[in-house]
C-alpha cells in the first residue's frame, strides 16, 4: 500500500473549506476562557514568560 493511498484511508477531512467565521456580538463566556489560558497563574504566557525569564537570570550557571 503507498503512502499516497494510506493517507487516503486514514483521512477524515472534508474537500469543502472551512465556512467563514461570524461574529454577531461579544461573547463574555469566551473571554472567559481565555483568560485563564493568557492571564492566568498556570496559563501558557506565563509559562513562556517565565522560561525567557529564567533563561536570562540563570544563563551563566546552568
Amino acid at each position: 500500500m503507498s503512502n499516497e493511498s494510506r493517507h487516503q484511508s486514514l483521512s477524515n477531512s472534508a474537500a469543502q473549506p472551512y465556512p467563514k467565521i461570524k461574529v454577531v456580538q461579544q461573547n463574555k463566556y469566551y473571554g472567559v476562557l481565555l483568560l485563564e489560558d493568557y492571564a492566568g497563574a498556570i496559563s501558557e504566557l506565563t509559562a513562556i514568560s517565565q522560561f525567557i525569564h529564567h533563561h536570562i537570570v540563570f544563563r551563566d550557571e546552568y
